[in-house]
């Protein structure tokens, strides 16, 4: 079973696909975050992929069934918080979301070895 630690990483892995999803669309907050070109166009591409590494983790980690609710809770409540917050802020959100992704992997990795 998971600790405490490891759920709040993998968790917190969900961020920057969020991100990417976004800045695959055509939002007005996405323009006025200026991410890079290459991010406009493969957005929804990445945050695919990093759902399915994020799920395949957390799958290994905890089992198929406590995996798949932790991947879909970690994305609604990104998705619910990060929505407003970028549309409020998007460049500082945008730097923020890999920061948080950064934090969320060392945490997972750490709380899996320890």
């Amino acid at each position: 079973m998971m600790n405490g630690l490891t759920e709040m990483g993998l968790a917190l892995t969900g961020v920057a696909p969020v991100a990417a999803l976004f800045a695959g669309g055509k939002a007005r907050a996405c323009e006025d975050a200026a991410p890079p070109r290459w991010l406009m166009t493969c957005g929804r591409r990445l945050a695919l992929a990093g759902a399915l590494l994020q799920l395949l983790l957390a799958i290994a980690i905890s089992g198929p069934m406590a995996g798949t609710v932790l991947v879909l809770t970690a994305w609604m409540v990104c998705g619910s918080l990060f929505v407003p917050v970028v549309n409020a802020w998007p460049a500082p959100t945008f730097r923020f979301s890999a920061a948080l992704t950064a934090t969320g992997a060392l945490l997972a990795l750490v709380g899996t070895v320890a």
